[in-house]
């Protein structure tokens, strides 16, 4: 199934459904993790390669669009058992459009993303948390090569003898820069948008864990949260 295009001197559209054969999607991922050099640290990869190709028509025109995807991604974690923990890394996406009717759409475009983030456990109940991305993204239109980043923190601490009762309080988008940025490429047409999503906030949280401890065999207990 896909959609008949007609648009009229004034540029109105009128679309409509029609049965054709030729429409696929098709997508390949790979992704793992490996410790390096006697478990120092751990490397985790992932490669997605994906196209779709999509048969339509223009004012009675055969529009073929197709769409190849290449994003892969490389990340570095180091952990230090309970008290901290640590992650740096990044991804890209490149995509390369092409259309049969309209040869101005076929420009290549791309995002990637550099990304860092930590966790720290100090004097068994303090737990303070970070993370930082920055994205950048080409070969969009005029306004539209967006470059931003996004910051997030959280301090928690734990009360009681069994930690159970956690105040914490989250900082999110600290630099207030959180957009979304995408392209769709569609008949014979490009479209850019960037929208401002959930935006910054600070937020005070209270959590209680509830546990119960039901004996095992051999009169041990165990608790559950």
């Amino acid at each position: 199934m896909s959609n008949k295009t007609y648009f009229d001197s004034i540029g109105r559209a009128v679309s409509t459904p029609v049965n054709v054969d030729g429409n696929f999607y098709a997508n390949i991922y790979l992704g793992g993790g490996v410790p390096v050099f006697k478990r120092l640290f751990k490397i985790d990869y992932n490669l997605s390669v994906s196209h779709n190709n999509n048969v339509g028509f223009v004012n009675n025109e055969k529009n073929i669009t197709q769409n190849t995807s290449i994003s892969p991604g490389l990340y570095f974690e180091k952990d230090f058992g309970d008290i901290a923990e640590a992650r740096i890394g990044g991804d890209y996406d490149y995509n390369i459009p092409k259309q049969t009717i309209s040869l101005q759409t076929n420009q290549p475009y791309y995002s990637y993303s550099l990304e860092a983030s930590f966790r720290l456990k100090l004097f068994e109940r303090l737990v303070v948390e970070a993370e930082g991305r920055y994205v950048d993204n080409g070969n969009r239109a005029n306004g539209y090569n967006i470059n931003y980043t996004i910051v997030n923190a959280a301090v928690k601490y734990s009360f009681l003898k069994a930690k159970n009762l956690i105040v914490g309080v989250d900082a999110n988008d600290i630099l207030n820069q959180n957009i979304s940025n995408q392209r769709f490429v569609t008949s014979n047409r490009i479209v850019d948008t960037k929208t401002q999503i959930i935006r910054q906030y600070f937020l005070l949280r209270l959590t209680y864990k509830f546990t119960s401890q039901k004996p095992k065999a051999g009169g041990e207990e165990e608790e559950y949260d």
